[in-house]
C-alpha cells in the first residue's frame, strides 16, 4: 500500500544500486566488496561465528557443519586466514578483554562463562595472551579512564 513493498520499485532500486557501483568502481573492486555476499563462504563463516562457543574441539565444530576435520580446517584457513585453533584463541581473548575492561563481573564468573575450568587457568591464559593478570588489565583500564 505504501509502495515500499512493490516488486517493481525494489527492482528499480537494485538496478540503480548496481549502476552506481559500475560508474564508481572497477569490476575487481565491486567483486571484492560483494565477495562474501555472493560466495558460499558467507554461510560457512556465519555458522562458525554463531556457533563456535558451543564446541570444545575443532572436530566437534567440523561435525556440526557436516565436514571432516581435515576439510573443515582447510576451508576454515582459506576463509579466515588462520587455523581454527588460532582463530578461537583470538576470539576468546577478544571477548575476555572486553569483559574484563567493560564489566564489573568477578573474574571467577568471567572464567566460568568462557569455559575455563578454574580461575587460575583463566589467569594463566590472560598472562600468556596479554602479558598481564586480569587484575592488572582491569586496573590499567581504570587508570586510563581517570587520565582521560
Amino acid at each position: 500500500e505504501s509502495g515500499l513493498n512493490c516488486h517493481y520499485w525494489h527492482e528499480i532500486k537494485v538496478q540503480e544500486f548496481f549502476l552506481l557501483l559500475k560508474i564508481s568502481y572497477t569490476r575487481e573492486k565491486i567483486y571484492e566488496f560483494l565477495y562474501l555476499i555472493l560466495s558460499n563462504d558467507m554461510t560457512f563463516s556465519e555458522q562458525v561465528r554463531l556457533h563456535w562457543k558451543k564446541f570444545q574441539t575443532v572436530g566437534e565444530m567440523a561435525q556440526f557443519l557436516n565436514l571432516t576435520t581435515k576439510r573443515f580446517t582447510t576451508h576454515f584457513t582459506l576463509v579466515f586466514g588462520q587455523t581454527p585453533y588460532q582463530w578461537i584463541l583470538q576470539e576468546k581473548a577478544r571477548i575476555l578483554l572486553f569483559e574484563i575492561k567493560s564489566t564489573g563481573k568477578q573474574f571467577k564468573e568471567i572464567a566460568v562463562e568462557n569455559g575455563f575450568t578454574s580461575e587460575s587457568s583463566f589467569t594463566r591464559f590472560c598472562r600468556k595472551k596479554f602479558d598481564k593478570s586480569p587484575t592488572q588489565i582491569r586496573l590499567n583500564n581504570w587508570e586510563e579512564e581517570i587520565e582521560m
